[in-house]
């Protein structure tokens, strides 16, 4: 970790925003580990401290407490989010275990908890109350009541869950880059501009090829499926994307079984049904029943929308000469089709009016400041 460490200090920038043009990546793990033995300290002063607990020598000083180590979290996972390249990748997959570890450690501190729990009851619908509330759920949700036993296996789920996300993570990254579909042949990208087929040329350069390199987004549904006209075309697209990470890079899918069976562990060890009970207390739903109740009253209406929209389609398709029914990569297209017969709206022609510069420039930063 270098002397002039930009992450050490709060950045004086407004809002106390990153300096991201000072920071390098590879203070990021230096700068963590240094965040996480700061708020151990800071963990265990509260806990030895001989006086009778109080809002002040213990609420207070627990809320104060990781502040480096919050600062240098929400950079490092703000790179993995909008630039992971190999370096940050390494970077989180490093974080990720320690990181569980360390939250783990203060869940299951039984000195904290019980100096917490020995806090007393704030007036009703104060804001500390609802403080207390969350930190007595928090540990509860984080095993501290568990007998010795629990709190060594929940230990262990939690830091190979945060080993199986990251790597999830990663094999996803890894999956998505293999999964781009090359085209050697300009008339299979009909429906294109030349923008768009020049900024595809591009990217085939950039990787080695030549021809015109579709790269898969996040969504299973790929954008360009709207636009393609060759209905070979948008089933090669579509299929990539279907078959992301269940082919030969990135597989996911022995990973995805482990983290179902971990969470569904986890609940039990907790007292909770099921994962989807865990997680539905805290969301504001608060309870499966919740979510099926809404799911059951927004579902068959919009499942019918759905069935209209794809009859639709389906029929502008078979006017225009194409086979019966649409599979789901033609889906796309033809409902864009829809839109703009029916709304009269031209996407290609109206993305002319939002170039990202303009967007970014005129709309993002200006709100911004």
């Amino acid at each position: 970790m270098t002397g002039d460490n930009p992450l050490l200090q709060p950045s004086d920038l407004d809002h106390e925003l990153p300096d991201f043009a000072h920071i390098r990546i590879a203070d990021l793990v230096p700068t963590f580990r240094t965040g996480l033995l700061d708020q151990q300290a800071e963990i265990a002063a509260i806990t030895a401290n001989p006086e009778e607990p109080t809002w002040d020598n213990t609420m207070d000083e627990l809320e104060a407490s990781g502040q480096l180590l919050s600062r240098v979290l929400a950079i490092a996972f703000n790179f993995a989010g909008t630039d992971a390249t190999p370096e940050v990748v390494e970077v989180e997959q490093t974080i990720a275990p320690e990181l569980s570890s360390h939250l783990s450690a203060i869940t299951l501190d039984q000195d904290l908890y019980q100096r917490v729990r020995s806090l007393p009851t704030p007036p009703e619908g104060s804001e500390e109350a609802a403080l207390l509330d969350y930190w007595l759920r928090r540990f509860r949700r984080g095993g501290a009541a568990l007998d010795e036993s629990g709190r060594a296996e929940l230990r262990k789920i939690d830091t190979r869950l945060a080993e199986l996300s990251t790597g999830f993570g990663r094999n996803l990254v890894d999956a998505t880059e293999a999964g781009a579909v090359l085209f050697t042949e300009e008339a299979e990208l009909a429906g294109l501009d030349e923008t768009r087929k020049a900024g595809l040329a591009a990217e085939a350069d950039a990787a080695g090829h030549q021809g015109w390199l579709v790269r898969l987004g996040l969504p299973s549904v790929q954008p360009v499926l709207e636009e393609l006209e060759n209905p070979a075309s948008r089933e090669r697209v579509a299929a990539a994307s279907r078959g992301r990470g269940s082919g030969e890079v990135g597989n996911n899918t022995d990973s995805v079984l482990e983290i179902v069976r971990l969470r569904a562990r986890r609940a039990r060890l907790l007292g909770y049904t099921s994962h989807a009970d865990f997680v539905a207390e805290e969301e504001t739903a608060g309870s499966v029943a919740a979510v099926e109740d809404l799911l059951n009253r927004v579902t068959p209406a919009a499942v019918a929308n759905a069935g209209g929209e794809y009859k639709r389609a389906a029929d502008l398709a078979s006017t225009s000469g194409e086979a019966e029914g649409l599979s789901e990569a033609d889906w796309p297209y033809w409902a864009a089709k829809l839109r703009a017969e029916e709304l009269a709206v031209d996407e290609a022609e109206l993305k002319k009016y939002f170039p990202l510069d303009q967007v970014l420039v005129d709309g993002v930063f200006y709100a911004a400041s």
